[in-house]
């Protein structure tokens, strides 16, 4: 059997409260919305927030709590996912693209230097691949930032966690993010000013669609573990990176100042990717090219404009990297790596 590349860090005992609202009869409303709510602002010191059955509405959303209007622009990395394309499209907002840095794969700040220069309202920092960029420099922009830490829940800037420093957080709540809920998305808020404004246009609203009891459930259970997920994250991108270091090939690099949480393990390849990766399959493990769902694969301008992420594009291949690998296949995957064409 191969080994998946993704796989939702769930244990038999974290399925009780699944269990709980099956039995109860409770899968669509319960308690456990407001219980993930709250658990996740307790990790980051936000002020409140929402889960969504969608994460392209809770994008929506963030737009609309940062004040954002039709026809403005919005400052984005092109490495971000497609998602936001259509949240930007449903509001008439404009994205702006900037290339990123090539060692890191997050917004350069030269090129945001530059990019500020068109006038974007606000800019959204995915954290690309658990990365985390120097929030010192975003903050002295003076714009406001919505974060998005779908992959980077649980990294830190100067000892404070990501998602602490945006006026809106966003985490998608699908299978290969940090934690799932089988889907939707999370929306946290630092201001208690916004929240009140958040909680007036959900209840004045059909369009936004709360998290229900029974996937709340299973995102609870993990954010309740997610010290011990990190650790375990940890540990194994250390074996990784040791059996990495002996090939030509290179990783992502966290910047000074940040602690990143490694999202699935990327590796960026120096020779053939399409030898690589037949390579890992016949040892039996899947892998992904990182970036093939990301913004820059919808349009050819964008594509040729940016030359930083179109190379990561093309160069940079997930391996599988979860607390649910087991010791035989984290050697299995650290003797791939070692041995990688």
């Amino acid at each position: 059997m191969a080994i998946t590349l993704f796989k939702p860090t769930l244990r038999r005992k974290d399925m009780d409260n699944a269990l709980s609202c099956m039995v109860s009869d409770r899968v669509t409303e319960g308690p456990y919305h407001d219980e993930l709510v709250s658990e996740t602002n307790r990790f980051l010191g936000t002020a409140g927030g929402v889960a969504l059955c969608s994460y392209v509405s809770s994008i929506v959303l963030a737009c609309e709590i940062a004040g954002l209007v039709p026809g403005d622009s919005v400052l984005i990395s092109p490495l971000a996912p497609i998602v936001y394309l259509a949240a930007f499209k449903r509001l008439g907002l404009a994205p702006v693209f900037c290339d990123v840095d090539q060692n890191t794969g997050l917004l350069s700040h030269e090129e945001v230097d530059k990019a500020i220069t068109k006038n974007p309202k606000v800019i959204v920092l995915h954290h690309t691949l658990g990365f985390v960029p120097d929030m010192d420099h975003f903050q002295s922009l003076g714009l406001p930032l919505i974060e998005d830490i779908s992959q980077a829940l649980g990294a830190l800037w100067k000892e404070a966690p990501v998602g602490s420093f945006g006026i809106a957080t966003l985490s998608s709540l699908s299978e290969e993010n940090i934690i799932t809920g089988g889907g939707g998305g999370l929306l946290l808020v630092k201001k208690k000013q916004d929240l009140q404004n958040l909680r007036h246009i959900i209840d004045s609203s059909m369009e936004y669609v709360k998290l229900f009891n029974l996937n709340a459930a299973v995102a609870y259970s993990q954010i309740r573990e997610l010290p011990h997920f990190i650790a375990s994250r940890q540990e194994i991108a250390g074996v990784f990176s040791d059996a990495l270091h002996r090939t030509r090939h290179t990783v992502l690099v966290q910047k000074e100042g940040g602690v990143n949480i490694p999202f699935s393990f990327p590796v960026i390849v120096e020779t053939s990717v399409k030898d690589a990766r037949s390579f890992a399959k016949k040892k039996g493990m899947d892998t992904q090219m990182a970036f093939n769902e990301s913004i820059i694969t919808t349009d050819d301008a964008i594509y040729n404009e940016f030359p930083n992420a179109k190379s990561l594009l093309l160069r940079c291949v997930l391996f599988p990297l979860y607390p649910a690998l087991g010791r035989k296949n984290v050697e299995t995957i650290a003797k791939v790596l070692q041995a990688l064409p």
